[in-house]
């Protein structure tokens, strides 16, 4: 059996030096069918997403006038008066400086730092403030903008944050003796991140949008898209936190609080780990769609 063993060995090392000599792209096809893949995939997004956002010469429905805070009808409301149901002057409401964007969408003269700044943070901080300043008329495409920013910096964080996961999973080795794999791979995880993160903000904009057109029988669509996209550096923040969480959790798999755990739960060691990596994960989803959410309320009596 020991002979047996050690001959099995020495095949083995023979056919790793054989392949070694190879040249990168037959020792791994694999890795070159999946980017492929992947390539096109994204192609294919970015093409949808420019299709979906072409400006259409469609007219916008015609509605009474309401009031921004609690949606009375100020049909015969002078510009001087005040909202009889909740007090709000009617200027605040149908006046010319009402909506007048977010500070991204009026970047050029105030600055492309600061307006991100500012517009990031409002977004998680006051997202019905934020939801009080975009358009549904006219919304252009500042938010588009706003959201492919992050987005090489996403596909980054997962491009570098892949390789340490090799190394924990194969060992330094198998890093050593085919450095391409790493490499294709990574760039293979940071596209699906950057994917991951467009397909989250439609998948949530589908969600929240319309949920809360169904419930105020108005299509907040729009809204839901721009406050979606205005949360992008949130994404980018979630990105690095998910990436940080997951490398650190994975240190803790052979850990005497994973086994505790496991003993105490009954539940496989390797599902213990997933659970603490995806437990603080989740609180971030909420959190992300509860912006979304008092964002997109905020403009459900938008006139502009």
């Amino acid at each position: 059996t020991k002979t047996w063993m050690s001959q099995i060995s020495l095949v083995n090392q023979q056919r790793r030096k054989a392949k070694s000599h190879q040249p990168w792209y037959i020792r791994n096809p694999e890795s070159i069918y999946m980017l492929t893949v992947f390539i096109l995939i994204a192609w294919w997004l970015w093409g949808l997403l420019r299709r979906v956002g072409i400006r259409r010469d469609t007219s916008w429905i015609a509605r009474d006038p309401m009031c921004q805070i609690c949606g009375y009808n100020l049909t015969s409301i002078q510009m001087e008066g005040r909202c009889p149901e909740c007090g709000l002057e009617a200027r605040e409401s149908l006046g010319p400086n009402v909506r007048p964007g977010t500070a991204w969408s009026n970047r050029r003269g105030r600055g492309v730092v600061s307006s991100l700044w500012c517009t990031a943070s409002e977004a998680v901080r006051k997202p019905r403030g934020l939801g009080q300043q975009i358009r549904l008329q006219r919304p252009g495409t500042a938010h588009r903008r706003f959201l492919a920013l992050p987005l090489p910096l996403i596909f980054l964080i997962g491009a570098v944050s892949f390789v340490p996961v090799v190394v924990m999973l194969d060992g330094s080795p198998r890093v050593v003796e085919e450095p391409e794999l790493p490499i294709m791979s990574g760039f293979i995880f940071g596209l699906m991140c950057v994917l991951g993160i467009v397909c989250v903000t439609l998948l949530s904009t589908l969600l929240i949008g319309g949920f809360e057109s169904w419930r105020s029988n108005r299509n907040l669509f729009a809204a839901a898209v721009q406050i979606a996209c205005y949360l992008a550096p949130y994404l980018l923040a979630w990105c690095f936190f998910g990436a940080f969480w997951g490398l650190y959790v994975l240190l803790w798999t052979d850990s005497d609080l994973i086994s505790r755990l496991s003993g105490f739960t009954r539940i496989r060691p390797e599902f213990v780990t997933i659970y603490i990596w995806f437990l603080p994960n989740l609180a971030w989803a909420l959190f992300y769609l509860s912006r979304i959410s008092q964002g997109t309320r905020a403009a459900q009596y938008a006139n502009e």
